[in-house]
């Protein structure tokens, strides 16, 4: 799957590369600690060892995952906000008075031919030290 922003990141992981990364078997720990409390033994400081290294893994493999996940979230807020701000533009528009935006929109131009006159005219006088000789 890729994000609005061009992020690519999968959208299903093996279980296997989760949880048989790197030769630690989250599920093989699991069983040998099981089958060791199950025979009426302690487990092993060497499968204790085994689960916190398999767990350990998980966590690692979790990193990318939570990271696509903050990823998603944050193109789905982006998303939201913009289809709020484009529905808000589209009422806007719908609900505007043609005629009101047209005489707005030529007082607008009179005004910026206005202004445009007033900086020739200014641009002819020179600067304010030419204007006070």
């Amino acid at each position: 799957m890729t994000s609005p922003t061009g992020q690519a990141f999968a959208v299903n992981v093996a279980g296997s590369s989760v949880f048989s990364n790197g030769g630690a078997d989250v599920f093989a720990a699991l069983n040998a600690v099981v089958t060791q409390l199950e025979s009426g033994g302690a487990a092993t400081t060497a499968q204790v060892s085994a689960l916190g290294t398999a767990l350990g893994n998980v966590s690692e493999q979790r990193a990318p995952l939570d990271a696509a996940l903050s990823a998603m979230e944050s193109a789905v807020t982006y998303t939201q906000t913009a289809s709020t701000a484009t529905q808000a533009a589209e009422s806007q528009l719908v609900s505007a008075d043609t005629t009101t935006v047209a005489a707005q929109l030529s007082q607008a131009e009179t005004q910026g031919t206005a202004l445009i006159n007033v900086l020739s005219s200014l641009e002819k006088m020179g600067t304010l030290f030419d204007y006070l000789h």
